[in-house]
């Protein structure tokens, strides 16, 4: 009577399978949301890109029945989260903000300046669903954040007994932090981030 074979484990020799599912799940991740977040011009597409990379290459390790349970349950998710965090926080980002009324005084002439001061500035003022900026006879007004702007806005120029207002946008700039000796950087989230108008010629 012989007795059954004995299966000995090779030393140095790694036991279980190969992932499957979450090499497939990886190296899909890493291709189709990259694609198409790095062809939409949104700078998060290294995120789904370097999970799914990570994903595929920890499928390539043999694994046990449970431990392959538990890697491919982790990682799918963190595909899953991975290639649609980016398009949630750029749909988040691009989403339309309130509509934006900039009030001037009544024969005012020059130049008109939103500043950003956390400091100085007054607080935002919303007013029947409109962000409201009155601009002071100096023409230049401090307010402590300006994110209404960096939304995309509708925008109204008024003078102050309610008459339409025709303001040329001279656009945005960035203010500047210092970086080092004879050195800075500039973003439109730093203090000194000033929005420019002017009335027509007379």
């Amino acid at each position: 009577m012989t007795s059954p074979p004995l299966d000995y484990a090779t030393p140095g020799k790694r036991t279980g399978l190969r992932n499957g599912i979450l090499i497939f799940v990886g190296l899909l991740t890493a291709l189709v949301p990259s694609t198409l977040l790095f062809f939409s011009l949104n700078l998060y597409f290294v995120v789904p890109l370097i999970v799914g990379v990570l994903c595929a290459i920890a499928g390539v390790f043999r694994m046990e029945v449970n431990a392959k349970k538990w890697a491919t349950t982790i990682g799918v998710l963190l595909c899953v989260v991975a290639s649609l965090g980016p398009f949630l926080i750029a749909a988040w980002m691009n989403r339309e903000g309130l509509p934006i009324k900039i009030v001037i005084p009544v024969g005012y002439h020059g130049e008109i300046r939103i500043v950003k001061d956390h400091t100085k500035g007054q607080a935002l003022k919303e007013q029947d669903g409109w962000w409201v900026f009155e601009i002071p006879p100096s023409g230049e007004l401090d307010v402590k954040e300006t994110y209404p702007f960096h939304m995309w806005h509708n925008e109204t120029h008024v003078y102050s007994d309610g008459t339409a207002a025709d303001l040329q946008d001279l656009g945005v700039e960035a203010g500047n932090i210092v970086t080092g000796s004879g050195s800075s950087k500039g973003s439109t989230e730093y203090d000194g981030t000033t929005f420019r108008w002017k009335t027509p010629d007379k």
